[in-house]
Parts: C-alpha cells; sequence; structure tokens
C-alpha cells in the first residue's frame, strides 16, 4: 500500500482553502468564518503529523502572521477576514518561516494594490479583495522553496 506524501497533501489543503477565499473575496467581499476555521484546524492537524512541523510552531506561526496582519487592520488597511485567513494560513507553517512568508505576502499586496488602482475606475471605491494577495503571496513563497 503507497501512503500518499503529507506534504503534497498540506499543501494541496492550504491552497484549495487560499483559492476559495479569494473566489469569496472577490465575488462577495467576505471570507467566510466556517472556511477559515476548517482551514486552520486541518493545518494543526497536518502539523502534528510525524513529517509536520509540530502544534507549537504552527501555533507560533499562526498567531505572528494574525498579528501582523491584524496591525493593519487598525490601519483600516485589511478586512477582518484577511487576518483571519493569514492566521489560518500560518498553521501550514513552521514558526521560523512565519515572518518571512507575512513579508513575501505584503510585498504581493503592495505589487496588487498597485496593480489594482491602475486597472479599476477611481469611482470603484470598494476595496482590493486581499484574501487574492494572500494566496498570490502563499503561492509565490512555496514556489521559490521548491
Amino acid at each position: 500500500m503507497h501512503l500518499p506524501n503529507w506534504n503534497t497533501v498540506m499543501q494541496a489543503s492550504l491552497l484549495a482553502m487560499l483559492l476559495v477565499a479569494s473566489w469569496q473575496d472577490m465575488a462577495f467581499r467576505i471570507v467566510s468564518n466556517r472556511l477559515v476555521l476548517v482551514g486552520a484546524v486541518l493545518g494543526l492537524s497536518f502539523s502534528a503529523l510525524p513529517a509536520g512541523q509540530g502544534i507549537g510552531s504552527a501555533l507560533a506561526s499562526s498567531i505572528v502572521l494574525f498579528l501582523s496582519f491584524f496591525v493593519l487592520y487598525l490601519a483600516g488597511w485589511l478586512g477582518a477576514g484577511d487576518v483571519k485567513l493569514a492566521g489560518a494560513t500560518g498553521a501550514y507553517f513552521s514558526a521560523h518561516q512565519a515572518l518571512e512568508l507575512g513579508l513575501v505576502i505584503m510585498i504581493t499586496g503592495g505589487l496588487v494594490c498597485l496593480a489594482w488602482s491602475l486597472w479599476k475606475s477611481p469611482q470603484d471605491r470598494r476595496g482590493i479583495p486581499y484574501a487574492l494577495c494572500i494566496c498570490a503571496g502563499v503561492f509565490i513563497y512555496l514556489w521559490a522553496k521548491n
């Protein structure tokens, strides 16, 4: 019997959560709490596996990303769903990856914001669906690491 590569299953789970969140954010300007909760639980579950990074490390990563993006929420730049999504995303990574990942996501977000401002008309006052930035940042981070 061939056992699955848990790293591949974990990354597929993470990317599925991020793609659905991106779609929700672009279509409805909301990220489902249920989706974020399921994603966080799956991430923490994967971290508890023998090949995982450990629950403590995953929790630390979640807290670092949550707090980093919470500051942007307090500044009025992000919605609460984006902050929760960033925290849930952290559950899939180790503590030493959290700051690097957060930086990649924020740089990606800045580039997406620039492109968005050039693409959208000035009359469209809706904010940028930042779940898309989180998703793109994670894709870039995983691609760069592999």
